[in-house]
């Protein structure tokens, strides 16, 4: 009933795209509900449909208008409101629309300011909503915000949650229905009702039908947390897949950091290739291209990024993420990958996704003695030129994450643990060894599954991991018995020393007369 809906400039409106007025229809063309990308910030704002032009406000002072963004699209006007917001609310609903995030992933929610007369859309920050002008950015503490009112359950838990102590002792039921405020048809909560508490008076659905009746009061009472909904995307819900890949860091030592062309690469950025390159860097990175997240190579000496999508088209981008590698032990290229081997690694590292979500994987291709980076999908990799070509090879590298032991060496050992005897070489034999070269042969990946384990300088909880060897637990049982007479006899004698050391000259001459020993 919600989904955020990709657009360009120039192409025809979704007809059920939302509209940006707090109720009733808008006199003149549509302000509709967008988002877009700013400097790795999703900023909520809106399009003037007229002009096909999004104006979208950053903060309280940057006004950034786009071609490309997304529009929200309902198919069920019933399934969202306008709550009224004002100074004398002291919380938001729980309910509000997630409408973008900020670099740092902090929310933000949707917000509908009344600007001139008209009704116009922008994100709500520390409970300020800023909305974009063609050239100003107006900042007011009086706003709507939109709330998503596909969650039934949500919606009605939240209520009976904020009301009074005295609710559960009465038993009129003319008393409990006031402390659920309607919506009207208008699709408006008034400021005198409780914006935090929101049931509809719309037609229930079957699901829906006598929920108040079946529903315990007392445990209404009890805080809930329900989970979301499962959403089935289609090639409209690009923005909702792109909270798979967050702008925060894949591992402590992996992760994605946002860069501009012109900006200073990153020192640890990541080198697309199993060999040390000879001259400018061709760094890992990854952009966005119509929903999907694709992987692909910046190049040093420019600063602009080269992504290839499908087999056909060539992506230049001056505003991507690279690859940052504070560990040179944590990654490693698995070579001489084709599309006749069965599998890819385990611990292959996801660098993007379509937007239907189906992974791509990093790879490295050779072209012209230069190496390359690309995607990964149905088993070949594709690589973009800046002549605007796009190479298509069916022999790559996978770049394979180390950081997860777990996931490298024991997921293989799970998989085969019915063809492991109890002789202790079978085990180890199940973890290849990669080189000091950073790769792993192919025999090595599809014997073991392309399970890895470097043989890198052990961390302390690694230390003799390779030679582990069956647990005795009755050798064990012994060994404990053993060391704890030995700690018993020692704390013995040293209660025994600290005995006599406290002795006179004649308690002590007594004690060895009768038979006592130093």
């Amino acid at each position: 009933m919600l989904y955020w809906h990709y657009m360009l400039k120039g192409h025809e409106m979704p007809a059920d795209a939302l509209d940006g007025t707090q109720g009733g229809m808008r006199n003149g063309p549509k302000r509709v509900v967008a988002r877009a990308w700013y400097e790795g910030n999703l900023v909520p704002g809106y399009v003037k449909q007229e002009t096909g032009v999004g104006y979208f406000a950053f903060e309280n002072d940057v006004v950034i208008t786009r071609d490309e963004y997304e529009v929200l699209v309902v198919t069920d006007w019933m399934s969202i409101a306008w709550g009224i917001y004002s100074p004398k609310v002291q919380v938001f609903p729980l309910y509000a629309l997630e409408g973008g995030s900020s670099f740092h992933c902090a929310t933000y929610q949707i917000g509908c300011a009344t600007v001139g007369g008209n009704d116009l859309c922008g994100f709500i920050k520390n409970r300020k909503c800023y909305v974009a002008l063609d050239s100003e950015v107006v900042e007011s503490n009086k706003f709507s915000i939109l709330i998503d009112l596909t969650n039934y359950k949500l919606c009605f838990d939240d209520a009976a949650w904020e009301m009074d102590d005295d609710w559960d002792n009465s038993s009129n039921h003319e008393s409990e229905d006031k402390h659920i405020p309607k919506i009207t048809d208008v699709r408006m909560i008034s400021e005198s009702e409780d914006v935090t508490s929101v049931e509809t008076n719309r037609p229930k659905r079957d699901s829906e039908i006598d929920y108040e009746k079946i529903v315990d009061r007392q445990q209404l009472l009890q805080p809930q947390n329900p989970a979301k909904p499962v959403k089935t995307y289609t090639r409209a819900d690009v923005f909702s897949q792109r909270q798979t890949f967050p702008y925060k860091a894949t591992t402590k030592m992996l992760y994605w950091q946002y860069m501009l062309k012109g900006h200073e690469m990153p020192a640890y950025a990541l080198d697309g290739g199993s060999r040390k390159r000879k001259g400018p860097k061709r760094v890992i990175a990854r952009a966005w291209y119509e929903g999907n997240l694709v992987p692909g190579y910046v190049k040093q000496e420019t600063g602009v990024g080269y992504f290839a999508f499908e087999n056909d088209v060539v992506i230049t981008r001056d505003e991507f993420e690279v690859l940052v590698s504070t560990d040179v032990e944590s990654f490693a290229w698995a070579t001489n990958f084709s599309s006749e081997v069965p599998e890819l690694p385990p611990c292959a590292l996801k660098g993007g996704c379509t937007f239907l979500s189906v992974p791509l994987y990093i790879g490295c291709v050779t072209i012209h003695g230069v190496e390359l980076c690309g995607h990964i999908k149905n088993r070949r990799c594709y690589v973009a030129l800046d002549t605007k070509q796009v190479v298509e090879s069916d022999q790559f590298c996978i770049l394979v994450d180390l950081t997860n032991e777990t996931l490298c060496a024991e997921t293989v050992a799970t998989a085969e643990i019915e063809n492991i005897s109890s002789d202790t070489d079978s085990e180890i034999n199940i973890f290849p060894v990669i080189s000091d070269v950073r790769t792993i042969s192919e025999n090595e990946a599809v014997q073991a599954a392309t399970s890895v384990e470097t043989n890198r300088p052990k961390r302390d909880n690694e230390t003799g991991y390779e030679n582990r060897s069956p647990i005795n637990f009755v050798e064990l049982s012994r060994q404990f018995e053993e060391e704890t007479s030995a700690k018993n006899e020692n704390m013995s004698k040293i209660d025994h020393e600290a005995y006599l050391a406290g002795m006179s000259d004649d308690d002590l001459a007594d004690y060895l007369a009768n038979g006592g020993t130093l």
